[in-house]
């Protein structure tokens, strides 16, 4: 796909302050990470945000840290990296030196912030709700992509706000009392997420097909139940732990069959990769054991 931008690895060194080193890779494909409390999974979400320059992301601890996050794009891999020293923080880009402006005027064509907030709570589970609604609309559309998805969310949201305009005059507001009352669940019985507002209206109902693992991924992050679940978002790959290994188990199976026939003699096409994190006196950075999902 054009312009599609994966994170090929992340590398941290005393991040948070006294933290072991890590240096993760990833393939082409979506990812799992998955451990046990303590093994590393939330320092590699949060060595993004790092590396993004999110101003919401507590510096406790970073006042002496270096972060490196590559992504790639269009085949060709950009490594960002930014090290702190007694909190003074120095730019990098393939190894060269760089100003702030530069770094981040750069970093905007492969990742944003903002887009983090749907990944990560920072223990504010109220930070989607705190969020600008205009602001907050506007991501949900760019991470739904443009599909048939974009249209039931539009008529969902035009649904709403024409009952909310009733009690609001200005139109901004309506919208945003329609994203409030967003509400995205996993419906265990029929394998689908769905989106619903009040009075259970049903908006989007997604299938477990390929093209839209990505959809999937987004809702299961912003479902209540998995909140704190680890996620890069579409466009990104995706980082997430073992709370929803089961439905992505699933969707392998059926999705795996479809992948095999595409790619017959392509020895990567597995639909995602578990990255197998152990805690930090079980197992070194440098004996981190990854393993292609499925794979005995």
């Amino acid at each position: 796909m054009a312009n599609t931008v994966r994170i090929s690895s992340i590398r941290t060194e005393n991040f948070p302050r006294g933290n072991r080193p890590l240096n993760v890779g990833f393939g082409t494909n979506f990812a799992v990470v998955r451990g046990d409390n303590g093994s590393g999974k939330t320092t590699l979400i949060k060595a993004v945000a790092f590396a993004a320059l999110d101003k919401d992301l507590p510096i406790i601890g970073l006042e002496n840290s270096t972060v490196a996050v590559s992504f790639r794009k269009n085949g060709v891999e950009t490594t960002f990296k930014r090290t702190t020293k007694r909190s003074i923080s120095r730019f990098s880009i393939n190894d060269g030196r760089v100003q702030k402006r530069t770094y981040q005027t750069r970093l905007h064509g492969f990742i944003k912030a903002e887009h983090l907030k749907f990944c990560l709570d920072y223990n504010h589970p109220k930070r989607l709700d705190m969020s600008n609604p205009s602001h907050l609309l506007k991501v949900v559309k760019e991470c739904i992509g443009e599909n048939e998805n974009q249209r039931d969310l539009a008529r969902f949201v035009s649904s709403i706000s024409t009952g909310a305009n009733r009690h609001y005059n200005n139109a901004t507001r309506a919208t945003g009392h329609a994203v409030n009352q967003m509400n995205i669940r996993y419906s265990h019985p029929t394998g689908q997420l769905v989106m619903t507002g009040p009075h259970d209206v049903q908006s989007i109902s997604l299938s477990h097909t390929e093209k839209e693992m990505m959809n999937l991924f987004v809702r299961i992050a912003l479902c209540e139940v998995v909140h704190n679940s680890m996620l890069m978002m579409d466009g990104y790959g995706a980082l997430l732990d073992a709370t929803v290994e089961p439905q992505l188990q699933e969707l392998q199976v059926d999705d795996k069959r479809e992948s095999e026939l595409l790619k017959e003699d392509d020895d990567e096409n597995e639909l995602m990769l578990i990255v197998e994190l152990q805690a930090v006196d079980e197992l070194s950075a440098e004996e981190l054991h990854i393993e292609a999902a499925g794979e005995e």
